[in-house]
């Protein structure tokens, strides 16, 4: 029902180098990442990523199966105050799955920004 009201839509575009398919769908950007990548990598390059463009990290934690990472964003930002990203991520039975959830309402352009420094730190 809240999709119906919100206008949830999927998005589907390539993203990187590596052009790794990222796809929008509700609040939250998935991603597929190339084999030579682990679920340890993509953490900690979500946890550099944030911390260069300001973010407060509230939660890290990593296995070697999966990981979750929440932040505060900077004061003076979309994401400032009660507003936080948090990124998932966990093989899949092909690769390991990255997913940015912008909370409470999303912002896809912001997620695909977040996405594109992960790449970077990763070389893809």
């Amino acid at each position: 029902m809240a999709c119906l009201l919100a206008g949830c839509q999927t998005s589907e575009r390539y993203q990187g180098e590596s052009r790794t398919v990222a796809t929008w769908r509700g609040r939250t950007l998935t991603a597929e990442l190339p084999d030579a990548v682990t679920v340890p990598g993509a953490h900690y390059a979500a946890v550099e990523a944030l911390q260069a463009r300001g973010y407060a990290i509230e939660a890290d934690e990593a296995t070697r199966d999966r990981g979750y990472l929440a932040a505060k964003g900077p004061d003076g930002t979309t994401l400032g105050g009660y507003k936080r990203v948090v990124v998932r991520t966990g093989l899949t039975p092909s690769a390991v799955g990255l997913g940015i959830t912008l909370e409470p309402a999303g912002d896809e352009v912001m997620a695909r920004g977040i996405l594109d420094d992960v790449l970077v730190r990763l070389g893809l």
